[in-house]
């Protein structure tokens, strides 16, 4: 891969080459997070494997976090979250990612979802 001049180039590159990303400006998204993204080393998706849904009372972040990290472990698939960190991607590509890989069946997607606090206190095991 060519050098590039910082991680804005690097995160154009994977979506140009059709990644679904986190938000740019979002702390999930550093040179490190890319170049695992780039070599499938951790979650990702492809723009070609989103699954759409909308949450119309979404719960907050960490909650977000919370589920992904279930669904994830449970698919024995390295997230690139750090819950220390807070490295959190937004929420909008946290709510995709969810409907993703719960096939839009998470319960954060029904009519009558009502948000939670949170999940659990620690990461989950």
């Amino acid at each position: 891969m060519a050098t590039l001049k910082n991680v804005a180039a690097y995160w154009e590159l994977l979506t140009r080459n059709g990644k679904y990303l986190p938000e740019e400006s979002s702390k999930y998204v550093t040179e490190k997070q890319l170049q695992l993204v780039q070599y499938n080393k951790i979650f990702n998706m492809d723009q070609s494997q989103v699954t759409f849904r909308v949450c119309v009372k979404t719960p907050s972040k960490l909650v977000l976090v919370q589920k992904l990290l279930i669904y994830l472990r449970d698919l024995q698939i390295p997230s690139g979250i750090d819950l220390e960190k807070q490295n959190y991607p937004d929420k909008q590509w946290l709510i995709l990612a969810i409907a993703t890989v719960s096939q839009g069946k998470d319960e954060i997607f029904h009519k009558d979802y009502l948000p939670v606090k949170a999940l659990f206190r620690d990461q989950p095991h």
